[in-house]
């Protein structure tokens, strides 16, 4: 697995950089029942990633601005399959040949004065099988085809989030108050792979919708603690993340709910009696005595 990576600074505010890289993920065992047609194994998979980006400051370092392309060679990749033969009921893993991802990504912050802070990103991607497939498990049987162009599933074609930060100029318990604000949008994916289905009974490929959520967030912050009230999915949004036609009832998997409560956090290495700190006395009065038992005084 190799990794190259070009940058060139234009100036201390601006970077610009290339990357060339891969990844894989190793094989596998499929847990088969005697009968089933599946392969008894499924082979690694590679990934080779090139992108191209920029990263930069603006007005005195308050507002940042990043921005990546990339295109991704996906071979061999391993899909998940239901078993053809009638009441077989059992799942395995195949390689396809092989599937073209590309897509944009960006983000930003902005420091709007000592009170206000805007952040957000956004997505773009694309991913298709990248040339048409057919797999014969069972000679007597027509073969399982996915054809070029065909979407990878559950990859939203769209994300993007926008968060909000007040932190007033006053102080509060001996601490900075603080609300927060976050924004989170994702765009609509598919099931599973049209033609590839780890379904008993093939059908058309179902869509999950895009939703978007919000999150609230406020309290205080002191020095090495905080505290605070957050409101998950404040308009109660219960997006469908993901759904099953594989049982005889489908299955649908939801977003969770909305969920409120309180969050607190507390450092105890600004403690006075932390216990790394009562370790690193002890040891400078033992080397003390030591030295003291070494060289006594006159």
């Amino acid at each position: 697995v190799y990794k190259l990576n070009l940058t060139y600074r234009v100036n201390d505010d601006h970077m610009v950089y290339a990357t060339w890289s891969e990844g894989f993920r190793v094989g596998g065992n499929n847990p088969l029942k005697p009968s089933s047609i599946l392969p008894r194994e499924y082979s690694s998979d590679t990934l080779t990633n090139m992108e191209v980006g920029a990263k930069t400051e603006w007005l005195d370092n308050r507002l940042r601005f990043n921005i990546a392309a990339f295109v991704m060679d996906w071979e061999d990749f391993a899909v998940q399959i239901e078993d053809p033969q009638d009441a077989s009921f059992q799942l395995g893993y195949i390689n396809l040949p092989s599937a073209d991802i590309s897509g944009v990504e960006a983000e930003f912050e902005f420091v709007v004065n000592d009170a206000w802070q805007l952040d957000a990103t956004v997505g773009w991607i694309e991913a298709e099988v990248a040339e048409d497939t057919a797999i014969v498990l069972d000679p007597a049987e027509d073969p399982i085809t996915a054809s070029k162009g065909a979407r990878l599933p559950l990859t939203p074609d769209w994300t993007a989030t926008f968060g909000i930060e007040f932190r007033p100029r006053v102080q509060l318990l001996n601490a900075q108050p603080f609300a927060r604000f976050d924004l989170a949008y994702v765009g609509e994916s598919i099931t599973s792979l049209e033609g590839i289905q780890s379904v008993i009974v093939p059908g058309a490929v179902q869509t999950l919708d895009s939703y978007s959520t919000g999150d609230l967030r406020f309290g205080l912050e002191g020095e090495g603690w905080s505290a605070s009230l957050f409101v998950d999915n404040v308009w109660d949004e219960r997006a469908e993340l993901f759904l099953s036609p594989r049982w005889i009832a489908e299955r649908r998997s939801y977003s969770r709910p909305r969920t409120v409560g309180p969050r607190s956090r507390y450092d105890f290495s600004t403690c006075a009696d932390d216990p790394r700190r009562i370790v690193g006395r002890a040891r400078h009065l033992l080397a003390d005595s030591r030295r003291a038992q070494r060289h006594p005084r006159p």
